[in-house]
Formats: structure tokens, C-alpha cells, sequence
């Protein structure tokens, strides 16, 4: 086979619900084809370990709590998760293909729900117990079996429990109580035969009810198996934290978190982050992508590209060694300690860059622009807002330049040489439109700065004026 897939069946397959993390030690190895060793899957007193080769691809997922990933110098992944009632199990899958890149997920399941009758129970391991491919391959058939069939009862449940909630509310419920609190229906599960394992003492058949004897009344609190509803809302996942640690040359493929918040240190390789309404902090780390809903970001120390997009939130970016792209439709950008390229946009909010080192392309709908700093030679600098002030102040021996400022409503002015100036409109109270070109050196790094509702100023940095620290 290309593709060796192998899972931690020790740590509990959860597909509909969360377990603790089994106190035992297990370890799964399998030859590696392409002669790179072994892949090993460790799990000892709720703490996940994973012998990593380098080139491969790493992906951290968490629905229910916030994420933390540093890195470390070792060439193993470290996992913790933990709840409000201590550790929690982690999903643990390594896929590993001699022709091409090696992946590992790691992902935390919800505890909102408790383990169904009839879900896979992972099969006892002594510790130090090494297992060989072929019972790793059988435990692992046995739990897709069993959790099929653990599939079929809860929708099974499913559908009995809204069956009984619309009898309830017509007032004609059929085998359902309500319990002392109110709003509550507890409805009992359909019996499922589960093949039990080797050695253990089968199940009594349940005993029906004798003709003339009354129908046995339900217990006033659920037991184990039964589906308790209040009203049309189902509890929420307790949050649950999960902790990470990878070698520093990981490639950090994939990060999912969509209610808590994300930070990442100390990372070489590339990362890649999908979050939901979540600040998300990365310090220190190689090539940055981040796609957000909502939540702040912030940056600092990049070694390769950085792209960010977010509907909403502020987004900050300092000591970049490449490009910054950064796009949010409401929240502020504030980019400082660039030394590529920048392009910056936002609808509602405003835009501060500072020492930027390659071309900037920044724009906003309804608030203002600044830009201060040094220019490069030959760049270009684009600024340009509808309803905000724009304003650009460089150092005044800053490499020759050709600067067009433009207000349709408001004043355009330079502190510099001004080679041709117009304005245009009647007179009185009311600002003419500007628009002004100023020249300075040998002309030729290109300024544009445009607004259309405000004020609009090239103006020379002050010598006493503090200059932002880049690293």
C-alpha cells in the first residue's frame, strides 16, 4: 500500500462525544518504506507523544476551547488537552507515504455529550505493550464496526427524542415524563445489541411487562443512555485547552479554532491558521497565512510572506520579512517593520504603516490614513482614502521623489518643493478641490496620495520625532 494510516485506538476512537484519556502507555511502530524510521504513537497519564520526521506536515484542530502551539528542539510532537474536569482525550492520526509528505492531525473532541451505549471502547493495553501492524489493522476494523452500529442508535435516538417532544407539546406524549424541575423530557433508549467481547457475561433479556401489572414508572433523574431536552436548547461544549509542542522545522499545515483563541511561537516553517471569533497571536514564525471570521490578529516576527484576511477585527503586523497583505472589512491595520511590499485595505477603519521597505498599496472607505517613515528609491507608494485624512510624513533627505496629492473637498499641501499646484470651484467658505505636485531629487520614487472628503498633506518628518524600532 502507498499510504500507511495508522490511529491511536488506545486514546479512544470519539466520534460523538469525549472520554479521559486512558492512564496506560501504548505504543503503535511500523517500518517506515522508505527507510525513515518509525512512526510511534505514544500516550502516557493523559499526555500524547509523537515522534515526528522532518518534512512532515502537521494540523491542530479545536472546536471547544483555545489552541497554544510552541515550538521546541526536539524532533517529537507533544499533546495535552484539558477540561474544566481535568484531561481530555486527543484524536491522533498520522498518515505516512514513502513518495510523498508525511501528515499528522491532532484534534479534540466536544464533551457535551457522554458516550452512547454501543460506541467502540478501546481495547485494554498493558504498558510497554508493542503492537504489530497486523492488531493495530484488527483493533481498527473492530471499532469501525461497533461504531457503525453506534451510529445507528443515536440517530435512532434522535429522531425518538423529537418524536417526543412534538407529542409532549400536543399534551399526548407516550412513554415520557416530566421531570420535577419541568421542561425536561426523558425519553429511554431502544434496546442495541453490542457483541461483546471474548470472556464477559452476556446481558440479561429484558423482562416485559406482566398483563395487569402496571407500566413501570421512569426514574426521576436520567440514567445512562437517555437524551434529557430543557426547552429547545441543548448544553454547550465545556471549553477545553489544548496545548501543543513541535519541533521548530514543522510544517504547521492546517490550525482550526473557532471559539478560542490561537497562539503560536517559535515556529520555522510555514503556518496556515482557520479561525472562527478568535484573537489569534503568532510570534516568531516562518511564512503566515490566517483566514478569520472574527478576533484580532496580531504578529509579530515573520520570516516569510504574510497574509491575513478577516471580516472583522483590528489586525497588527510588526517585524515582517517579506510582504504583508491585510484585508478586514471593519477593524484598523496597523503594519509597522515591513520589508517587502505592503497592501492594505479595510472598510471601516484605519490604516497606520510605518518604515515599510518595498511599494504600499493602502486604502479605507471612512477613516484616515498615515504613513510614516523612510521611502526607498524607485518604490511607489499608493494612499488613498474616501472620507478619512491622509497623511505621509518622510524624512526630508529622503531619496528623490514625484508626489500628486488630491482632495476634491478639502486642502492638499506639501512640505516640500510644490512644482505645480490648481484648484478649482467657486469661491467662499466652502474648501475648493486641490490638487497639487510636488518634486523632490531626482523624482523618482512615485507618492499618490488621494482623498476625496478630507484633508490630504506630504509632510517632512521632524529629526526629533522617535523612529519606530524594527528588528
Amino acid at each position: 500500500m502507498k499510504n500507511r494510516t495508522l490511529k491511536s485506538l488506545a486514546l479512544g476512537l470519539v466520534l460523538f462525544g469525549s472520554t479521559a484519556v486512558p492512564r496506560s502507555n501504548v505504543s503503535a511502530q511500523q517500518p517506515s518504506q522508505a527507510g525513515g524510521g518509525t512512526v510511534s504513537i505514544n500516550n502516557q497519564a493523559g499526555r500524547v507523544q509523537i515522534k515526528l520526521e522532518r518534512g512532515s506536515k502537521v494540523a491542530v484542530s479545536n472546536r471547544y476551547g483555545r489552541i497554544t502551539i510552541t515550538g521546541w528542539d526536539r524532533d517529537t510532537v507533544e499533546a495535552t488537552a484539558t477540561g474544566p474536569k481535568g484531561p481530555e482525550a486527543v484524536q491522533v492520526e498520522m498518515t505516512a507515504d514513502p513518495q510523498a509528505t508525511s501528515r499528522l492531525t491532532l484534534a479534540v473532541a466536544s464533551r457535551a455529550r457522554q458516550p452512547q451505549p454501543g460506541v467502540y471502547t478501546p481495547v485494554p493495553v498493558a504498558p510497554g505493550t508493542t503492537m504489530t501492524a497486523e492488531q493495530i489493522r484488527e483493533l481498527r476494523e473492530a471499532a469501525v464496526a461497533q461504531t457503525k452500529e453506534a451510529v445507528k442508535l443515536i440517530e435512532k435516538n434522535a429522531k425518538d427524542v423529537e418524536k417526543a417532544m412534538q407529542d409532549a407539546a400536543k399534551g399526548q406524549a407516550k412513554g415520557t415524563t416530566a421531570t420535577p424541575e419541568g421542561g425536561a423530557i426523558i425519553v429511554q433508549p431502544p434496546t442495541v445489541t453490542v457483541p461483546a467481547q471474548p470472556g464477559a457475561p452476556a446481558a440479561p433479556p429484558a423482562q416485559a411487562a406482566r398483563p395487569g401489572q402496571p407500566t413501570p414508572r421512569p426514574a426521576p433523574a436520567p440514567r445512562a443512555g437517555t437524551h434529557v431536552l430543557r426547552g429547545a436548547t441543548a448544553s454547550r461544549a465545556e471549553e477545553i485547552h489544548l496545548d501543543v509542542k513541535v519541533p521548530r522545522f514543522a510544517q504547521l499545515d492546517t490550525i482550526e479554532v473557532r471559539a478560542g483563541d490561537l497562539t503560536v511561537t517559535n515556529i520555522d516553517g510555514p503556518v496556515s491558521v482557520s479561525g472562527g471569533s478568535s484573537n489569534v497571536t503568532a510570534s516568531n514564525v516562518g511564512a503566515l497565512t490566517v483566514r478569520t471570521r472574527g478576533g484580532d490578529v496580531n504578529v509579530d516576527g515573520v520570516n516569510g510572506m504574510v497574509y491575513v484576511v478577516a471580516h472583522s477585527g483590528d489586525i497588527t503586523v510588526r517585524n515582517a520579512a517579506s510582504e504583508v497583505r491585510a484585508m478586514t472589512n471593519n477593524g484598523n491595520i496597523n503594519i509597522a517593520c515591513a520589508r517587502g511590499r505592503v497592501d492594505a485595505s479595510t472598510a471601516y477603519g484605519k490604516i497606520a504603516l510605518a518604515n515599510i521597505g518595498g511599494d504600499v498599496d493602502a486604502n479605507t472607505t471612512n477613516s484616515e490614513i498615515s504613513y510614516t517613515g523612510p521611502i526607498s528609491d524607485g518604490s511607489r507608494y499608493r494612499l488613498k482614502s474616501m472620507e478619512g485624512r491622509v497623511v505621509m510624513s518622510i524624512p526630508e533627505n529622503s531619496p528623490g521623489f514625484t508626489a500628486n496629492l488630491m482632495s476634491y473637498s478639502r486642502e492638499a499641501t506639501s512640505d516640500f518643493a510644490v512644482r505645480n499646484a490648481s484648484a478649482t470651484g467657486a469661491g467662499g467658505p466652502a474648501p475648493a478641490p486641490r490638487r497639487v505636485e510636488s518634486h523632490h531629487g531626482n523624482g523618482r520614487a512615485f507618492i499618490t496620495l488621494d482623498s476625496f472628503g478630507q484633508t490630504v498633506r506630504l509632510a517632512k518628518l521632524a529629526p526629533s520625532t522617535a523612529a519606530v524600532t524594527c528588528r
